[in-house]
């Protein structure tokens, strides 16, 4: 073989590589899971928003869905009363799940050990951003031989009242 059959497959290597690394970029950037709620301009009092995205757990094929205060640990301290009944599949998550936040007060829910817990605290998101640190709690969820179970793992979005 002659130089110039090796630096044609050099070139033809490279080439070849380059796709790959191109693809694989595609890929990953097709895979990112973000969740957003829209609008995401200081909401009033009480509103309906929108919460759409991908669960970042990408063994999440269900998902709970609540405004919590954060200011102590995220989500022990939700609006179970205001949050999407029941669990909500990925693709439904994708296309968009609407829920009614608002500034409280409400009775503490802890969405964080599975089946959400009925508290008897009481919350609220009045003061400001740094004291109440507001979000909506996003937990995740799979099924195993038939039963849903909790991921323990979760996407917080904060939100920001009027």
């Amino acid at each position: 073989m002659t130089s110039q059959t090796f630096k044609r497959m050099g070139r033809r290597i490279a080439l070849v590589g380059a796709m790959a690394a191109l693809m694989a970029g595609f890929t990953a950037g097709a895979a990112s899971a973000e969740v957003v709620v829209l609008p995401e301009e200081p909401l009033a009092a009480e509103q309906t928003v929108g919460v759409v995205g991908t669960p970042s757990n990408a063994e999440a094929t269900f998902v709970a869905i609540a405004l919590c205060n954060n200011s102590v640990e995220p989500g022990t301290r939700c609006d179970g009363e205001k949050a999407v009944p029941g669990l909500k599949t990925k693709a439904e998550l994708a296309e968009g799940v609407e829920l009614v936040v608002r500034k409280g007060p409400w009775v503490d829910w802890d969405f964080t050990k599975g089946k959400p817990q009925k508290l008897t605290s009481e919350t609220t998101c009045e003061g400001a951003p740094a004291l109440d640190p507001c979000a909506v709690f996003v937990s995740h969820y799979k099924k195993v031989m038939g039963v849903t179970v909790p991921l323990f793992t979760s996407d917080i979005v904060p939100v920001v009242f009027e």
